[in-house]
């Protein structure tokens, strides 16, 4: 249907940078002149009078791009006259005016809103204006793919100044400039706009759900990996353990203690020396390095030199998997006393003991031995945790089984980086589409025309 588009057959020039040319008959407009902008209420957290009231409000966090999530919604102290003036109600658009100044969602039909719901003075109410022009009635829906043509060419960064403190004011919403179709324009550019992006959505969501499985399918793959080896159908005996009850007859289970050595290469820190820390992320995404500082900065702090195949983990947070290797790429890097460092024996592959905590099990056992309910800080207890026993394999074995590993999640990442790229490309062509359509370099009114005969919002096919 995209591909039909043609352009309309007479244009003018619109005197604004950000959209060019516009189709002859179009008007191009202050918002002001075509919308009510109100302001949201400064927030209140106390009551100043006998009528105020507690009364929810929503602020920027509840709008997001072409929707309104009412969800964790504060109070606010507000007089029932204030109540009606910044209240929401469906159908009103909701526009940022710090932060991402411009963001804007639409309240749905249907939203469910809190009774007596206000909004903060982070947002302006946008309503269409009442006695416009005759044939130029502005549309809400309309006037939210237009702000998002103008989000996606940056063109809101230069109105709210980024330099300093962005504010998408008042004053700059009323007197920005924007192309005003024919009110039946601006319905048929909804119309087939609407039924596009429902597609692309769908085409995205089932993306996004194969992304998912193929995330797990590497939790499968790990976890195999070490409990059953590269033989899935292998006998197996049952152990003592809780974590790993069944390993393959030929595994043993053997104590951490036995199988690695705690090691500390403790530096002196010169003050004009330049030192670069490392980190580890959870979830077993390896390790980063922060930003160099000179040792002034460090001062007192305890710091150690790692070198290339230690096995390291984050002590607050190896309960996450935060557990890594440490390569070439960190010589001559540092860790500090939270980054407890191991040499394995010759008995222990140190990539197969990275591959045992990564897993579901091995984190686990980072888990038991992580008490502590502070949030997310739970340190790991080193002592109990290398008395844990984890399934051994022969060294050959343990090569093996990780080279299979690192091989099938090389696929599954080549296939998760192409999935991800293929939603880029239609998120990508999704904004194409809007600005052209809303700019006027698309002509649209015979497809929504096509739409509306067919009766499209109960028809949503796959998109092609």
């Amino acid at each position: 249907m995209a591909a039909d588009l043609r352009p309309y057959p007479d244009y003018k020039d619109s005197g604004m940078e950000w959209l060019g040319k516009v189709p002859a008959h179009w008007r191009v407009a202050s918002v002001k002149r075509h919308y009510a902008i109100r302001l949201g209420k400064m927030l209140q957290p106390g009551r100043r009078g006998s009528e105020d009231c507690r009364v929810p409000y929503l602020k920027a966090k509840h709008v997001q791009w072409f929707e309104v999530r009412a969800n964790d919604i504060d109070t606010m102290w507000a007089t029932p006259a204030e109540v009606d003036r910044y209240g929401v109600a469906a159908g009103d658009l909701l526009v940022c005016e710090g932060g991402e100044g411009g963001r804007s969602g639409l309240v749905k039909l249907g939203a469910r809103l809190p009774d007596s719901c206000i909004i903060q003075n982070a947002l302006h109410r946008v309503r269409p204006r009442s006695g416009c022009v005759v044939g130029d009635t502005g549309r809400n829906d309309y006037l939210q793919y237009v702000m998002s043509t103008i989000a996606s060419l940056r063109w809101f960064d230069v109105l709210t100044d980024k330099a300093t403190i962005a504010h998408f004011t008042a004053e700059k919403f009323g007197a920005l400039p924007v192309p005003v179709p024919p009110s039946t324009e601006q319905a048929a550019i909804v119309r087939f706009l609407d039924h596009i992006d429902r597609r692309i959505r769908r085409y995205i969501r089932a993306k996004q759900k194969l992304i998912a499985l193929l995330e797990e399918s590497r939790t499968v793959l790990i976890n195999h990996a070490v409990t059953q080896g590269l033989n899935p159908n292998a006998d197996t005996h049952s152990t003592r353990s809780h974590v790993f009850p069944f390993v393959p007859r030929d595994w043993t289970l053997r104590r951490m203690r036995s199988l690695v050595q705690r090691v500390r290469r403790p530096i002196s820190v010169r003050p004009d020396t330049e030192y670069r820390e490392i980190g580890i992320r959870s979830w077993g995404k390896g390790i980063f390095h922060k930003d160099s500082v000179p040792g002034a900065v460090l001062g007192e702090k305890n710091v150690f030199r790692i070198e290339p195949g230690d096995f390291v983990l984050n002590i607050v947070f190896a309960w996450e998997g935060a557990v890594a290797v440490v390569s070439e790429n960190e010589t001559g890097m540092i860790a500090s006393h939270r980054f407890p460092t191991f040499r394995p024996s010759s008995e222990v592959d140190v990539d197969y003991l990275l591959i045992v905590f990564q897993s579901e099990q091995g984190r686990r056992l980072m888990e038991v031995n992580s008490p502590g309910a502070a949030g997310r800080n739970r340190t790991l207890r080193i002592g109990q945790f290398l008395e844990e026993e984890i399934p051994l394999p022969t060294l050959d074995a343990q090569r093996a089984i990780v080279a299979a590993f690192r091989d099938g999640q090389r696929r599954l990442a080549d296939c998760v980086a192409r999935t991800r790229q293929a939603v880029h490309e239609f998120e990508g062509f999704r904004s194409r589409l809007i600005a052209d359509v809303v700019t006027g370099k698309l002509d649209v009114r015979e497809a929504a025309a096509r739409l509306l005969r067919a009766d499209p919002p109960s028809a949503d096919g796959e998109f092609g």
